[in-house]
């Protein structure tokens, strides 16, 4: 792999808005890339390099790389999620569908890595982890509701553990409290019935919840709190930031049993009591008013798109909230295939003379997800709402990811059509463009010009954004000659394969320092 750095010094960012971009390349099968911000301490890109290999590169706050590890990793998707602890952070891969389970540990400060594995045989669907010790504790769920499973590496030997939360159960979140030696978890819960209870059919949502739990090492259950609905409007999923005194602010969607949609803040203090009432905010108020979206419009929206919901972020005595709209798009292909039955049919031939012996077959493929537009609030600490703002995106990417992200002072960065954007709506209404090429990116351009695809908020007024540039080459290896045939010229056969020339770029921009 090759590497390269680059400082920008462009006229039109006298406001040194760009920091420095860094750009290498991965030669290969790559299908993945995945980065995680440590903070000001740097942060992690991990990309699968191949079919079976990955590397993983660290960066400074500055974007100078301090170590890059290759390891060993025969799995298609990226990680279901990670663990980071003091010195190392630990990944967690599932296989076939969940049976067999690898964690990989890296150590922050020199890169040296091992890994683990272990098998799950019952039925459990995992959403998140912690690692305590030598045992590592997934949160997830089974046909019940929530459930844990706790492996112990010192000892090879797993259990599953319920939570003691009933209904179709996803976890939030979960977090290691160390001073405390406990587990803190967050859970969205539904509770169903059905038209016809015999036969399970006709299932509708009886009541939708939050759960906020606090369990010792032995996942016994210390604290839970329900954050339920208020006045017909029901929390459905949740992000939770952290104030500097402890207390905690929660962020998601609802939606009320008359078909409203929206945002909602809610509050708990640092025992998880809930405080106040929270504030709730329509999808539809927060998107009219504009002459972008009409009423019909958004009505599509609320029944078609689902919405991204971003952590909120706590600055002062602002609180941040937010997210994008998004729903899967597909494409259908067709193509013509010879039916040799429609031959048999023929006995004259006059099918494929004529070619009427050629059918054409359509199949409808994943084209990739439609992030249309963003939303941002800034509420007080107590959930009145000071700003809202509306950030169209109109971007098609093949992953579900960050699209558009928040910074503590209120500035947004986000990417469209291939470019990123910053802006701070306290300073000015046009945003600063950042573009990794000067021609126009379009669906067809797009698979070989460069363009950014992900932004994430960083530390500080910091972002940082993902972009990236595929080109496909075919390698012809020497000729292979087949010397079977002994009466002619021997043949000689191509041996060609297919590589992916992948360059990834990260870029730190900051806003509204």
């Amino acid at each position: 792999m090759r590497f390269f750095l680059l400082f920008f010094l462009v006229g039109s960012f006298a406001n040194a808005q760009l920091i420095n971009n860094v750009q290498l390349e991965v030669v290969g099968k790559p299908s993945w890339q995945q980065t995680i911000s440590l903070g000001d301490k740097g942060v992690l890109l991990f990309v699968k390099t191949d079919i079976t290999r990955a590397r993983i590169y660290k960066f400074d706050e500055n974007l100078k790389q301090q170590w890059a590890t290759d390891v060993f990793l025969d799995v298609e998707r990226k990680s279901t999620s990670y663990f980071i602890d003091k010195e190392k952070i630990t990944f967690l891969f599932r296989e076939t569908q969940g049976l067999y389970y690898q964690v990989f540990v890296f150590d922050l400060n020199s890169g040296q890595s091992y890994n683990k594995g272990f098998e799950l045989r019952d039925y459990f669907l995992d959403q998140d982890f912690v690692m305590v010790d030598k045992k590592i504790y997934l949160a997830g769920s089974n046909q019940e509701g929530a459930a844990f499973y706790i492996y112990d590496f010192e000892t090879e030997k797993g259990s599953l553990v319920s939570g003691k939360i009933l209904g179709k159960v996803n976890n939030q979140g979960i977090k290691y409290i160390e001073e405390e030696k406990k587990i803190r978890a967050f859970w969205a819960v539904k509770t169903v019935g059905y038209a016809n209870e015999r036969k399970k059919k006709g299932e509708f949502t009886k009541d939708a919840f939050l759960v906020a739990s606090v369990y010792d090492l032995n996942l016994d259950t210390l604290k839970t709190t329900r954050i339920t609905q208020s006045k017909g409007r029901f929390p459905i999923t949740v992000k939770v930031g952290e104030k500097d005194n402890g207390e905690f602010v929660l962020s998601g969607v609802y939606q009320s049993n008359t078909g409203d949609k929206g945002l909602y803040i809610s509050f708990l203090d640092k025992n998880l009591n809930k405080k106040g009432e929270g504030s709730y905010n329509s999808f539809t108020k927060l998107l009219e008013g504009t002459p972008q979206f009409k009423a019909d419009d958004i009505k599509k929206i609320m029944s078609q798109f689902s919405f991204l919901v971003h952590t909120p972020i706590v600055h002062h005595e602002s609180i941040i909230s937010g997210g994008v709209f998004f729903k899967p798009e597909y494409s259908n292909i067709s193509s013509s295939y010879n039916n040799p039955a429609y031959n048999n049919q023929n006995s004259f031939g006059v099918g494929g003379l004529f070619g009427r012996n050629n059918r054409s077959q359509s199949r409808s493929v994943f084209a990739g997800y439609n992030y249309l537009s963003g939303v941002m609030l800034i509420t007080s600490q107590t959930g009145d709402l000071v700003e809202k703002h509306r950030i169209d995106i109109n971007l098609l990417n093949t992953q579900l990811g960050s699209t558009i992200s928040f910074n503590q002072n209120g500035s947004v960065g986000y990417c469209a059509q291939g470019n990123l954007a910053t802006q701070n709506f306290n300073i000015g209404t046009k945003p600063i463009l950042y573009k990794l090429t000067e021609e126009k990116i379009t669906d067809k351009t797009k698979l070989y010009l460069p363009s950014y695809d992900y932004v994430n908020y960083w530390y500080g007024d910091y972002f940082l954004a993902e972009g990236s540039k595929n080109k496909v080459e075919a390698i012809s290896l020497k000729p292979i000659e087949n010397d079977k045939p002994k009466r002619r010229k021997p043949k000689k056969s191509n041996n060609t394969y297919t590589q992916i020339r992948r360059t990834i770029y990260l870029t730190k921009v900051a806003s509204g320092s």
